[in-house]
């Protein structure tokens, strides 16, 4: 984005140099004073000049301004692409954390379990050792 001041400075010199054009086309308009056919077209072959390297501004400028829509295009599709990326991973993220807490609820349940068989065992275990 840094040919953005560039492209407003191409923009400035072309507005003026259209305002110029302007003004010149209302002198050639008028009407030349007898005896000064030659300024009048001084003024012209000026005039002419200056269209011309106006044309060839304004030709980069629209050269410029391509490139950075260009530029801008290929980087909103990165950042598409990413952002499409990171939506994926936050998605495997979250199905992983379910995945992890239905583990350890199942850990859970199985502890208790194997607490309530050690609870039935353990009176069945020291019941021989008794009688003995």
């Amino acid at each position: 984005m840094q040919d953005m001041p560039q492209i407003a400075g191409l923009e400035q010199r072309l507005a003026a140099a259209l305002d110029r054009i302007g003004q010149g086309l209302k002198t050639v308009a008028r009407p030349a004073p007898p005896g000064m056919p030659g300024a009048v077209t001084d003024q012209t072959a000026a005039l002419q000049e200056a269209l011309e390297a106006e044309r060839g501004a304004n030709a980069q400028f629209a050269e410029r301004l391509k490139m950075v829509k260009d530029r801008e295009a290929q980087v909103r599709a990165q950042l598409e692409a990413r952002v499409a990326e990171l939506t994926e991973a936050a998605q495997i993220n979250t199905s992983l954390q379910a995945e992890l807490e239905e583990l350890r609820t199942q850990r859970q349940n199985e502890s208790a379990e194997m607490q309530a068989i050690l609870a039935e065992l353990v009176p069945l275990i020291e019941e021989p050792a008794r009688h003995a």
